[in-house]
């Protein structure tokens, strides 16, 4: 009975640091290098890329053989006090769990993840295969246990893909910290990084802004008085909407770009006055954008307004704001309801003034 409990607790205490171990190898090691050894037809590699898409699957078997395994030393451990002592009443487990949960927490649990956190590469290369063979046997249990989670996902709205992108997004978040430490990246460069990572985790309706919140100026709207309105609220673009809908925008206008259509205007306007007339223009009806020159002729300068979906991601849009050059997109969500406007300059807004940057300028102006 001894020995049979000592072999017992022996198989118990691997299996332990087996999937202890390879659940933090899984955490640890490089995807790149992972995909980049898959090309190359390392076995293991292609099998662990395998996982690396079904991170639902692979945890549901971890946490399966944790549970055996840790079943199997208590079970050692009650087997070797009778065979030893031969207690009476509930003795047996009591005195069990004293004396293996230090065994079992040190050797079945922080020195395997302390090795596959050091070397998850090298580990997972033999551990691999084994694992594979522990999938296969609790396969009908890990399905269950995988459909339960899917069930919960899909009640939640949470999605595996998401999963795998946080997975992938916090293996980078890693590499740019080494890389800081390593005094190969910058604190702003990372930062900016970890700002990037975390706007891009994020629905895009976050940054939204509702049409209502705009001022209602409609596209007949006389540039001039845009312009005056622009100042009034210190707004560097607007939506201009229809004539006959005034919840219905049609395009988008840059200050910028209205400012210097008025006064291009003004400027033909000039042009066409006689040298005695413009000799008699003061300088300041020249230069203020409140002279009485009339200024009907200017063309509004109305850009096209991008239409993006509410499932677009934060960092797509500005790849698609990039990419055409405007700065301004409705977003529309199911049966085209509106949910309002994003902007280039919002977005940046955000990925560029967060709480890691306040806290790195706080720093920095304290050092």
């Amino acid at each position: 009975m001894i020995v049979f409990a000592i072999l017992l607790g022996i198989t118990g205490l691997i299996l332990s640091g087996l999937f202890s171990g390879t659940e933090m190898g899984f955490y640890r090691v490089p995807r790149i290098r992972v995909q980049l050894d898959a090309i190359e037809g390392r076995r293991s590699s292609q099998w662990l890329l395998w996982l690396i898409n079904r991170p639902s699957l692979f945890i549901a078997t971890i946490l399966i053989g944790n549970n055996i395994a840790n079943y199997l030393v208590s079970m050692s451990g009650v087997f070797f006090v009778q065979a030893m002592f031969e207690p009476t009443g509930n003795s047996p487990e009591i005195l069990a769990t004293l004396i293996l949960t230090p065994l079992l927490f040190v050797y079945g649990e922080m020195f395997p993840k302390y090795v596959f956190m050091q070397i998850p590469e090298t580990a997972l290369k033999y551990t691999t295969p084994i694992f594979f063979v522990f999938l296969a046997l609790f396969l009908p249990i890990s399905i269950f246990v995988w459909a339960l989670n899917r069930g919960l996902s899909l009640l939640l709205d949470e999605k595996e893909k998401p999963l795998r992108l946080r997975l992938a997004r916090h293996e980078i978040s890693r590499r740019f910290d080494e890389g800081q430490e390593a005094g190969l990246i910058l604190p702003a460069q990372r930062i900016l990084a970890r700002n990037v990572f975390q706007t891009a985790s994020r629905s895009i309706l976050h940054d939204v802004t509702p049409i209502a919140d705009y001022p209602a100026i409609k596209r007949s709207t006389p540039p001039r008085e845009m312009l005056a309105l622009a100042e009034s609220l210190a707004i560097s673009e607007f939506p201009v909407f229809s004539d006959w809908n005034a919840k219905q925008p049609v395009g988008y206008v840059r200050t910028i770009e209205l400012a210097l259509a008025v006064r291009q205007s003004k400027s033909n306007k000039n042009r066409e006055k006689t040298t005695t007339e413009r000799a008699a223009i003061s300088e300041a009806e020249l230069t203020s954008a409140d002279s009485d020159i009339s200024t009907g002729d200017a063309e509004t300068p109305v850009r096209e307004l991008l239409e993006f979906d509410d499932d677009h991601s934060p960092l797509n849009v500005l790849l698609l704001f990039q990419a055409t050059g405007e700065s301004v997109a409705l977003v529309v969500g199911e049966n085209d309801k509106i949910h309002g406007l994003i902007s280039e300059k919002r977005l940046l807004h955000t990925m560029f003034s967060g709480k890691n940057f306040n806290e790195f300028n706080v720093l920095r102006n304290t050092g």
